[in-house]
């Protein structure tokens, strides 16, 4: 486990979330994976982390060929056995619309939302604190139409698909509130500026993020990344 200077940001090698002992977070952002085991022990890792409320926002960012497997294994999550101690709840179904796309697509559709599955543990969260985003609707509404936000990275004119957002972080912040440890867990790949962002809105509003890497090599080079832009 590495961690910045400012200890704001802590990177965790592991060849995949599921294998990972996660620190105690408010809320965490992390890939549905493909295979039974590794859901179930996504599912388990996260619930057992010692808070008393989390947010969990699951979504399927694999390739298209394994994105059925992905969305099948919501079911690790929420329709599990009545004997079952883990007891993840589930809040709602949200589509995640982003401004521009990331890439183009020779093969397929051209991507610019993704589907996001909220559960919890816990408390059930409270959807009226997302009014902030949307206030003709007390709940926000399921559409998250992310936006970049004024103190975002330049290079962040825009949102773009699939690539690390303030406004959908801080709508699960917002419904997790009242926060207990002010961290949160991103478990995905990221490229030097979302790194540098992710630090940035840690920064602003006084949080703390645990990231995961493929092995250490690329923990410190995120690392490096993340201390060049302070």
């Amino acid at each position: 486990m590495l961690k910045t200077s400012d200890e704001r940001i802590t990177i965790t090698p592991a060849s995949s979330a599921s294998d990972i002992v996660f620190e105690p977070a408010d809320w965490s952002v992390s890939n549905i994976p493909t295979t039974a085991d590794e859901a179930d022990a996504l599912a388990r890792h996260l619930y057992y982390m010692p808070v008393n409320n989390h947010v969990a926002l699951l979504l399927c960012r694999h390739k298209r060929k394994e994105r059925l497997k992905g969305l099948s294994m919501v079911n690790s999550f929420v329709n599990r056995s009545k004997s079952d101690p883990v007891e993840w709840k589930f809040l709602d179904t949200v589509c995640i619309w982003y401004e521009k796309p990331s890439s183009c697509s020779n093969n397929g559709l051209l991507p610019v939302s993704e589907p996001g599955f909220l559960v919890y543990k816990g408390s059930i969260p409270d959807t009226s604190k997302t009014k902030w985003f949307n206030e003709e609707h007390s709940n926000a509404t399921n559409l998250w139409n992310l936006s970049s936000q004024p103190e975002e990275e330049n290079k962040f004119l825009s949102t773009y698909h699939q690539k690390f957002s303030w406004e959908m972080n801080l709508l699960l912040m917002s419904l997790c509130g009242p926060l207990e440890y002010r961290r949160f867990i991103y478990a995905f790949p990221m490229n030097e500026t979302e790194l540098r962002s992710l630090h940035k809105m840690c920064v602003v509003h006084d949080l703390k993020a645990q990231l995961v890497a493929s092995n250490i090599e690329e923990a410190e080079k995120m690392i490096f990344e993340i201390e060049k832009g302070m």
